[in-house]
């Protein structure tokens, strides 16, 4: 695996798990567009909504919210593939992907 344009493997190079009160996430200013980049990109109105639900369900009892981050890199073999050589990368270069909790990855 990982010769001239195979395909390189994946390691987990992470997993940061963790969890927090969401009034709490509130009280820290963690549920501001600036806090994260899967809320900053998110339109005004879409925030606002989501909050929105946030607060209705906290309004219900207590909320709990949870993170399950997981960062990948694709490690190379110290051989430069057909891409990489494309890309002007090094041999052996890592690239890092984060997945949110939500299922959506952004390399």
């Amino acid at each position: 695996m990982g010769g001239r344009g195979e395909s390189l493997p994946f390691v987990d190079a992470a997993f940061i798990p963790g969890s927090i009160d969401a009034g709490e996430a509130f009280a820290r200013g963690l549920i501001e567009p600036h806090a994260t980049s899967q809320l900053a990109i998110l339109t005004p109105e879409e925030l606002a909504r989501g909050i929105g639900k946030l607060r209705a369900a906290m309004a219900r009892g207590p909320v709990t919210l949870e993170a399950d981050l997981r960062v990948w890199a694709t490690v190379g073999n110290g051989r430069m593939s057909d891409a990489s050589a494309e890309q002007g990368t090094s041999p052996g270069t890592a690239a890092a992907t984060a997945v949110a909790p939500n299922g959506i990855s952004r390399p």
